[in-house]
């Protein structure tokens, strides 16, 4: 069996910045909003939420939104399918097919 090293990318999105001058560009985010987490290459997204509002703290409480899958083919992704796990209904829930 073949090693895979899983790879991981990490996007934050944040309201908010205070000055710190020990950096390089003299800004540090002080409050994430979103958070994406990108696995196997991209294949996998899944989206979260920082469920606490104040724009003056660095404290996140993460709440899991959503999970797209990329759905592969040799000429590219051809389509996506949405999974909502706090969703009520399979309303929630999506499958989308890209059309070139």
């Amino acid at each position: 069996m073949a090693n895979v090293v899983p790879t991981f990318t990490f996007l934050l999105d944040y309201a908010s910045l205070k000055s710190d001058f020990s950096l390089q560009s003299g800004w540090t985010p002080l409050h994430y909003t979103d958070k994406k987490i990108y696995v196997a290459n991209g294949s996998l997204e899944l989206d979260y939420k920082n469920t606490l509002t104040a724009n003056d703290t660095s404290a996140a409480d993460w709440h899991f939104e959503k999970a797209r899958v990329y759905i592969p083919s040799p000429a590219g992704n051809v389509g996506t399918a949405e999974l909502v796990p706090d969703a009520t209904s399979a309303m929630a829930h999506k499958s989308l097919v890209y059309h070139y």
